[in-house]
């Protein structure tokens, strides 16, 4: 597989899903009711450089996250870390929900910056060993 398409930013990320930039550049809250999904990047690996917290109400497809694939019919929340890898569904399902996508100098001078792996949601282990090509 190809390398990851990496978003340094998050006014990079807003461009690529075609949405405005954010008010801020460490934070923004994006109702997934303004998304418009690109079936042409199906299948495509991300990486951001920032977190992103995702809370879907419903979201007919799943999503490629390690070394395995989670639906999240009924609903559910996702976490992901800076640098952490996932894999663009080919499904064209609605997303209804928020998500929220910070960059780690926001808590620069905070006690989270330092503890924020304490909690198991943002500390999965992500396998993605034989997923680039040398």
């Amino acid at each position: 597989m190809d390398k990851p398409l990496k978003f340094n930013n998050i006014s990079d990320l807003m461009r690529r899903l075609k949405l405005d930039p954010p008010a801020h550049p460490m934070i923004t809250l994006v109702n997934y009711d303004q998304v418009k999904i690109d079936l042409r990047d199906a299948g495509s690996l991300f990486m951001l450089d920032f977190y992103k917290i995702s809370f879907k109400k419903s979201f007919n497809g799943s999503v490629k996250y390690g070394p395995g694939t989670y639906d999240f019919k009924e609903g559910g929340l996702a976490f992901l870390t800076p640098g952490q890898v996932v894999q663009m569904s080919p499904d064209s399902g609605d997303y209804q929900g928020y998500v929220l996508y910070f960059h780690p100098a926001l808590l620069a001078g905070h006690s989270l910056a330092q503890n924020i792996h304490q909690y198991g949601f943002f500390d999965y282990a992500v396998d993605v060993s034989g997923v680039f090509s040398s």
